[in-house]
């Protein structure tokens, strides 16, 4: 059988049968063997995307004190996040200069990608980071 869809295949390269003709050919070929065709390959996943979304809010803070805290929260309840962290938490985050009631409106949706929002170490020595993960 390998040798006849071979021939099949170099009439085609040759021009004396055309691609549809050499289908039907094939098929035809199958069917008198019983051997089905041999499996197509997996498609191949595209080099670039899908992306990731954002789904979480992360927030690591460290105190000059030594306190830290390190929480994740789903994007879609951000809304109160700033008053359910500690309020030692709270405080350093605006001494930082960061409002987490205008993140909470900021809107994160579906195409939000990954990635660091907001860094910073203040003159005291604590620390603030807030990032989009998936």
């Amino acid at each position: 059988m390998r040798e006849e869809r071979l021939q099949i295949l170099r009439l085609v390269a040759e021009g004396k049968v055309s691609p549809e003709d050499a289908d039907d050919l094939l098929d035809a070929l199958e069917t008198e063997t019983g051997f089905p065709p041999p499996p197509a390959s997996p498609p191949r996943r595209p080099r670039f995307g899908p992306f990731p979304t954002a789904n979480h809010l992360r927030i690591v803070i460290r105190s000059e004190d030594g306190d830290e805290l390190n929480v994740a929260w789903p994007v879609e309840m951000l809304q109160g996040v700033g008053q359910m962290l500690p309020g030692w938490a709270r405080q350093v985050v605006q001494t930082c200069g960061f409002d987490l009631a205008a993140l909470a409106q900021a809107g994160f949706g579906a195409t939000t990608v990954p990635g660091e929002l907001f860094s910073v170490r203040s003159e005291d020595g604590d620390q603030v980071r807030i990032s989009l993960e998936a």
